[in-house]
């Protein structure tokens, strides 16, 4: 995690309660204090007095970029399960909360939840295609993990969790909205224009849709078996959605989770 960056006496302190494992002598000041106001009231400074504080302060200043750098790599090391070789894990805002995507860390875990199945009933728990419909990109978990860093954001892409709502609640990936697939094939013009225009969609004086300023969708569901997203994505695709702004995260929750990735449980950014 990111640590505060504290001052005691125009001092920055690396406080080693936030850094587990760090020393605790970190949390020291780097320096002794060379400001003016500690040295006795009728101490005179003259002007190398003056050059000698100016380099205490920027030797200090070094020193603490220095050390900031080494913790940043030291969390960046001291991760035994990493994403990739080079990132352990990634900072994104779910909620207006920072939520860490990371891996868990525990090398004999086991999934435990209905992710485990092997087996369900087809239809209408069937095997998807690789791609839903022809001209729609299928990603996968690196692929979600910079689309959330890079996209979502940025507020220039959106990820949907296109599951019905009480899957939604009970867990999903970190920076995702729920539009449950249903809500495409609603008769409702009305639902359908909020969704449309949330997506970034403009309705145009003849009451058509105006994707060209559309976002980027990101789609997933429970996994390989799951018809859910593929339904929102052909959804969408009917009324006139670009094909070129949709990815489809084919191996979804279950995929996710497989690699032991951060999942979140919240509420709070249902579409109905």
């Amino acid at each position: 995690a990111v640590s505060k960056l504290q001052r005691q006496s125009s001092l920055p302190l690396l406080n080693a309660s936030h850094h587990p494992g760090v020393p605790a002598f970190f949390s020291a000041p780097l320096l002794p204090s060379t400001n003016a106001s500690d040295a006795p009231s009728n101490a005179k400074f003259g002007f190398n007095d003056n050059i000698i504080l100016m380099k205490g302060v920027l030797m200090r200043k070094k020193l603490f970029f220095i050390l900031a750098a080494a913790l940043f790599l030291y969390g960046q090391e001291d991760v035994l399960v990493k994403i990739t070789k080079n990132i352990s894990y990634v900072n994104i805002k779910d909620s207006g909360q920072i939520v860490q995507i990371k891996r868990i860390q525990d090398t004999s875990n086991r999934l435990t939840d209905d992710f485990v199945k092997t087996s369900r009933i087809c239809p209408p728990f069937c095997i998807q295609p690789i791609t839903p419909i022809k001209g729609v990109k299928t990603v996968a978990e690196l692929e979600v993990i910079n689309f959330i860093k890079n996209k979502v954001s940025t507020h220039k892409g959106i990820l949907v969790d296109a599951r019905l709502p009480e899957f939604y609640r009970t867990e999903t990936i970190p920076g995702a909205v729920n539009i449950p697939f249903t809500v495409v094939k609603t008769k409702s013009q009305k639902i359908k224009d909020e969704l449309f225009k949330a997506l970034g969609a403009k309705i145009t004086a003849e009451g058509k849709y105006d994707f060209s300023n559309a976002k980027e969708i990101l789609a997933f569901c429970n996994g390989l078996w799951c018809g859910q997203s593929p339904a929102f994505i052909r959804g969408i695709i009917k009324e006139g959605y670009p094909k070129n702004k949709i990815y489809y995260y084919r191996s979804g929750m279950q995929g996710w989770k497989l690699l032991g990735l951060t999942t979140v449980v919240h509420k709070a950014n249902e579409v109905k």
